[in-house]
């Protein structure tokens, strides 16, 4: 009877795992590419499986992530880390791409269609996002999953304007490892009364934003989008202007940034119950301009929404992004 070395089985077993490996790498990117999906917008975006595990990073220090198969090296990197916060209400945190399930019972939810728009491609590792536990992680949409909680979220802004802010710098040599950490704050449906200095949301955004610059980079800019619920009620709308200028300047005075760059987007709510205070809030928007130094604005009317007409479309996300972006270049604040 013929003896099998024990080194030999070692061999073939390694084959035969690698070769696994490898069918399996392979049926996973048929089936990525098969579930490719082409939006109403015509790019092709690939249709994410949820939940992922997403790898945790630190900036502050350099370190070897394995992800699958792969070894990735990061390298110290807080010098260039630039660092935006992503706060307001359900447009900001992101509603794009949602669709409403309908039960056997008939009863309805919200899901989000998984389709990811292209823009939001960018080099693994080279944007962040920081999730609900305060650590770094690998930013991906929607990027306030575990942040606005009390309904489902889809595709913002945020993702579309760092992966594109990266694709429109120019450099000499380009840089590895992680160069941009969105900071999701928004939570939908909140009144800029519910952002005052000393309430939870507030505290929530300054905690975090904080937490997020000990770990090293720097704050760049503050992505603001709310006033919808602020566009309900007369008192409320006529108070805008003041809490706004009132929220801007805390923000920056609890951050110790004074001159920090803001980005606000006006609101579009064309099918809202009383259009006089739609118009109130934004008069309240564009007039903040002349009170606060450094803070710009994107206009969001004329954007797709969705069926609810309110949340804008992953069309009109996309578009916003870039609007968001070319508004942080053009007024020289995002001189890298």
């Amino acid at each position: 009877m013929a003896v099998f070395p024990v080194t030999h089985l070692i061999v073939v077993i390694f084959f035969l795992d690698q070769a696994a490996w490898a069918f399996s790498s392979t049926v996973a990117l048929k089936q990525s590419v098969s579930e490719q999906k082409t939006s109403d917008i015509g790019f092709v975006c690939p249709r994410h499986r949820l939940p992922y595990t997403y790898p945790r990073f630190s900036v502050c220090s350099s370190f070897k992530q394995v992800v699958g198969k792969s070894a990735i090296t990061m390298a110290d990197c807080t010098k260039g880390f630039e660092i935006f916060i992503l706060s307001g209400q359900s447009n900001m945190s992101g509603r794009g791409g949602m669709q409403t399930i309908v039960a056997k019972d008939g009863s309805t939810s919200r899901k989000w269609d998984g389709i990811v728009p292209a823009e939001c491609a960018a080099e693994p590792g080279s944007i962040l996002r920081l999730n609900k536990n305060l650590e770094w992680e690998e930013a991906h949409e929607p990027t306030h999953i575990d942040i606005d909680t009390s309904k489902a979220c889809g595709v913002g802004p945020g993702l579309v304007f760092a992966a594109s802010l990266l694709r429109a710098r120019k450099y000499k040599v380009k840089p590895t490892g992680p160069q941009i950490g969105l900071v999701p704050c928004a939570i939908g449906g909140t009144s800029i009364v519910q952002w005052e200095k000393g309430r939870v949301l507030y505290n929530h955004m300054i905690q975090r934003t904080k937490a997020a610059l000990e770990k090293g980079g720097t704050l760049k800019a503050l992505l603001w989008y709310q006033g919808e619920s602020d566009a309900v009620e007369k008192s409320l709308a006529d108070h805008y202007e003041q809490r706004l200028v009132t929220f801007f300047n805390h923000v920056r005075t609890d951050l110790n940034n004074h001159n920090l760059p803001i980005i606000q987007v006006a609101i579009n709510w064309p099918a809202a119950p009383h259009p006089e205070y739609v118009n109130k809030v934004r008069s309240a928007q564009r007039a903040a301009l002349d009170h606060v130094k450094h803070l710009h604005l994107v206009d969001a009317l004329g954007l797709p929404l969705l069926s609810d007409h309110i949340h804008l479309t992953t069309e009109a996300q996309t578009e916003l992004g870039l609007m968001l972006l070319e508004k942080y270049i053009s007024t020289g604040e995002g001189k890298d």
